[in-house]
C-alpha cells in the first residue's frame, strides 16, 4: 500500500446532501429565526423530515449544527403543509 500525499481539495458535495447542506447554513445564517423551507402534500412525509432534522439525522443539516423543526399548514398553500426550520445552535467551524 502506498500513500502518496498532496494538497488538494475534496470533491464538491452534490445530490440531495448538497441541497440539504446548502439550505442549512442559510437558515443557520439567521439563528433563532423560523424559516419555510419546504412545502409537501403529504402530512406524514413533511413530519418525518421534520423529525430527521430535529434528531440530526440528516447530514447536511448535522454538519452546521442543532435545528429545531415543524410541520404546519402552508400560509401561502394551506392544501400542503410546510416545513419549518430554526437553527438553535451553530456550530462554530462550518465546514464548506
Amino acid at each position: 500500500m502506498t500513500h502518496d500525499f498532496r494538497w488538494e481539495s475534496p470533491p464538491k458535495r452534490s445530490g440531495r446532501y448538497a441541497q440539504a447542506f446548502e439550505l442549512a447554513k442559510k437558515v443557520a445564517s439567521r439563528p433563532g429565526r423560523w424559516a419555510n423551507v419546504a412545502q409537501y402534500d403529504n402530512y406524514n412525509t413533511a413530519l418525518s423530515r421534520a423529525s430527521l432534522i430535529r434528531n440530526g439525522h440528516l447530514d447536511g443539516y448535522r454538519e452546521v449544527g442543532k435545528f429545531e423543526a415543524q410541520v404546519k399548514p402552508d400560509p401561502q398553500e394551506p392544501e400542503k403543509y410546510a416545513l419549518f426550520v430554526m437553527c438553535v445552535e451553530r456550530k462554530r467551524d462550518e465546514t464548506t
